[in-house]
C-alpha cells in the first residue's frame, strides 16, 4: 500500500469515527423521543447504526457501534414497556387463519375479507419471514481487523544423545575412598562420640542424663537424634522403666550376636518442652554429660 493509500485510508477512518461519536451522541440526546412508541424515531436510529456498523474497521469503531445499540436496546425495552393493546381473549385458530390468508402466494390484495380460502391454499413461510424480519436485529458483532494466521509448523530438531556423541579426551578415573578414610569429624560426630564413650563407662545411665542440656531445648532434642544412630548402630540399646528411659552400652562381642530387625534397633519416644523441664530438674548433675 503506498503513501496516498494510506493517507486515503485513515482520512476515511477519522471520517467514519467523527460520524460514530455524533450518532452516539444524538441517540443519547434523543432518548426520550426514541423511546415514544408513536414515532418511527428508534426504526431510524437503528437503521443508521447497522449502516455504521458496515463502514466500521477499527476496534474503536466497533465500540463506538455497540454503545450505539445498547442505548437503542435501552430505547426499545421502554418502549415495549409502553405499548398496551385491548385485547383480552385469543384464539389461535383465527390467529392461523389470518396468517393463512395474508400469506398465500396469490397476494395480499387479491383476496378480499368475505372470500372464502381456497382449499389448495399454501401457506408461504418466506412472505411471513419477510414481514417480520424488519422487527428483528442482530446485535452488531466486534469485528477484528486482521483474520486466521498461517503459522508455520515448527521444524522438528533432532538432537544426539550421549551415548552417539563422540568421545573428546581421556577418561577420567573416580578416586577411590576407602572405608577407614576420615575427614574432619563435624560437630554431631564429637557428640555421638562423647555419649558413646559416657554410655560404655557407665553402662547403664538415665537417657536423660546423658542427653539432656541443662541450658537449651533445642540441644536437647539434638542430642537425643544424635543418640538414635547409636541404637541405629547396635551400639545401644533404650529401656523404658518407672522412672524414665534406661540407656545400655552393648558390648562388641553382643552386638554380633543382637538381631539385624529393624525391631532391635530402634525406639520411640516423646520428648516435648514439658517433658524437658521435668527431666533437667531431675537430672543428677555427677552423671550428666556435657555436649
Amino acid at each position: 500500500m503506498d503513501a496516498e493509500s494510506q493517507l486515503e485510508k485513515e482520512l476515511k477512518d477519522k471520517r467514519t469515527t467523527v460520524a460514530l461519536r455524533e450518532h452516539l451522541e444524538s441517540v443519547k440526546g434523543s432518548r426520550d423521543e426514541v423511546a415514544d412508541p408513536s414515532k418511527r424515531r428508534l426504526d431510524h436510529f437503528f437503521d443508521e447504526n447497522d449502516h455504521l456498523h458496515d463502514k466500521s474497521n477499527l476496534i474503536v469503531h466497533q465500540n463506538l457501534v455497540a454503545q450505539s445499540f445498547l442505548e437503542l436496546s435501552q430505547a426499545a425495552k421502554i418502549q415495549s414497556r409502553r405499548l398496551q393493546t385491548s385485547l383480552k381473549n385469543f384464539s389461535g385458530a383465527l390467529f392461523i387463519e389470518q396468517l393463512n390468508k395474508r400469506g398465500t402466494t396469490a397476494g395480499v390484495n387479491q383476496i378480499e375479507e368475505e372470500e372464502a380460502i381456497p382449499s389448495n391454499t399454501v401457506f408461504d413461510f418466506e412472505s411471513l419471514g419477510a414481514e417480520v424480519s424488519k422487527y428483528y436485529r442482530i446485535a452488531p458483532s466486534i469485528d477484528f481487523m486482521y483474520g486466521l494466521q498461517e503459522l508455520r509448523r515448527k521444524e522438528r530438531q533432532f538432537k544426539r544423545t550421549i551415548r552417539h556423541k563422540e568421545r573428546s579426551g581421556k577418561l577420567s578415573k573416580p578416586e577411590e575412598v576407602t572405608q577407614g578414610d576420615s575427614g574432619e569429624k563435624t560437630v554431631a560426630d564429637k557428640r555421638i562420640e562423647t555419649m558413646d564413650s559416657t554410655l560404655r563407662k557407665e553402662k547403664n545411665v538415665s537417657l536423660y542424663d546423658i542427653a539432656v542440656d541443662q541450658g537449651s531445648f533445642s540441644k536437647s532434642v539434638e542430642n537425643l537424634f544424635y543418640f538414635s544412630f547409636l541404637v541405629k548402630d547396635g551400639r545401644a540399646r533404650v529401656a523404658a522403666d518407672k522412672i524414665g528411659y534406661q540407656a545400655t552400652s552393648i558390648d562388641p562381642a553382643e552386638r554380633a550376636r543382637q538381631s539385624t530387625g529393624e525391631e532391635s534397633r530402634q525406639v520411640i519416644l516423646r520428648f516435648d518442652y514439658n517433658r524437658w523441664v521435668t527431666a533437667k530438674n531431675s537430672a543428677s548433675q555427677s552423671t550428666q554429660t556435657v555436649l
